[in-house]
């Protein structure tokens, strides 16, 4: 339905196709493309199962003119990240075959996941990308997580590379901890570095107060003597 939609908008004039884009010409509405598909199709449909065919239909577009090349902002970038990472984590969901790694607690293996994404051997990737953590697709990784428990996936046990990852997470965590603990140790130097400079000076200007009084005594005591 989705493919033969878009087949029939690639054949429209330009004013048609124009109508589907966004203000810039930029890319595809979205919201605009779930109008004319219709069957209560919402933008995230597209964004988690068809990202693939959009963005085919997006670079055939370009290719004919219709999408301007504009750079990408940095919110943009991470968008397209982020519907890039949805779409190739569905594509292999729609397989039966697929096999999922998990990690050493039997969840889905997060920076397996995101170097396959990104097509660079494990050993290569020390931490997934920002991608990883949009909410919609915490949320597809959270519905993968119980179809591993529920056994409705196949699975790769990678619970050695992962038990590194824990080792670095228990590692950094007691780091983190430790510089709190200095850096709480530190405050605690400070506040009473500051309230005893603040006795200093209070007791300095008792003494030169003290002072201050004594040679005014001197002063009329002098004075007294003068007169006599």
């Amino acid at each position: 339905m989705i493919q033969e939609t878009l087949e029939s908008i690639s054949q429209q004039t330009s004013e048609v196709i124009e109508n589907i884009l966004n203000k810039q010409k930029s890319k595809v509405d979205l919201k605009k493309l779930s109008g004319i598909v219709g069957y209560g199709i919402k933008p995230h449909n597209f964004r988690q199962s068809f990202m693939g065919e959009i963005t085919k239909f997006q670079d055939y577009l370009r290719l004919n003119g219709h999408i301007k090349n504009i750079p990408k902002s940095q919110p943009q970038q991470s968008e397209d990240n982020t519907n890039a990472l949805i779409s190739f984590i569905n594509s292999r969901l729609s397989e039966p075959d697929y096999v999922w790694p998990v990690n050493m607690k039997g969840t889905l293996f997060r920076r397996a996941i995101w170097a396959y994404f990104i097509d660079t051997p494990l050993e290569d990737v020390k931490y997934y990308g920002s991608a990883m953590s949009k909410s919609e697709v915490q949320k597809l990784l959270i519905e993968i997580d119980i179809k591993i428990a529920n056994g409705e996936l196949k699975t790769l046990d990678y619970a050695t590379e992962s038990a590194l990852d824990e080792m670095s997470n228990t590692m950094e965590s007691k780091a983190i901890a430790m510089l709190r603990r200095e850096l709480k140790e530190c405050q605690k130097n400070l506040v009473a570095e500051r309230e005893a400079r603040l006795d200093l000076e209070k007791k300095l200007a008792i003494y030169k107060q003290k002072q201050l009084m004594l040679l005014g005594k001197d002063k009329s005591a002098i004075k007294a003597g003068s007169i006599y």
